[in-house]
C-alpha cells in the first residue's frame, strides 16, 4: 500500500487498525544513528552506502518542513550522527525504514 504524501512513493505497509506508519507495529529502535546507517535502513541495503547517504539527504530537503524542524534540533549538514530527537523527526515525516 502507499502512503500518498509521500513524495517518493516508497511502499510503507500499513495496518488497517492503524492509520499512520508511527502508530504501527514496527521493529524500529529510535536511538542515534549515523546518517549513513539510517540512509542504509531507509533503503534496505539496496544501495551503496554513499548512494544511500545522496538519497536520505535528497529525501530530507523533498518533505515540506521537515529541514526547519531539523535545523531547529541543531542539525548540521556535515554531521555524522543524528540524534535521537532528529531521528524521531525524520520517522515521524517520512516514516519508518
Amino acid at each position: 500500500m502507499r502512503i500518498e504524501n509521500c513524495p517518493n512513493n516508497l511502499n510503507i505497509p500499513t495496518n488497517p487498525k492503524k492509520n499512520t506508519p508511527m502508530e504501527q507495529d514496527i521493529d524500529f529502535t529510535l536511538r542515534p544513528y549515523g546518517k549513513t546507517e539510517l540512509a542504509l535502513e531507509y533503503t534496505r541495503g539496496n544501495m551503496s552506502p554513499r548512494s544511500a547517504l545522496n538519497w536520505l539527504n535528497r529525501e530530507l530537503s523533498l518533505y515540506p518542513g521537515l529541514m526547519e524542524q531539523l535545523w531547529k534540533l541543531g542539525y548540521h549538514p556535515y554531521q555524522n550522527t543524528l540524534t535521537i530527537a532528529q531521528v524521531r523527526a525524520i520517522v515521524s515525516v517520512i516514516g519508518p525504514p
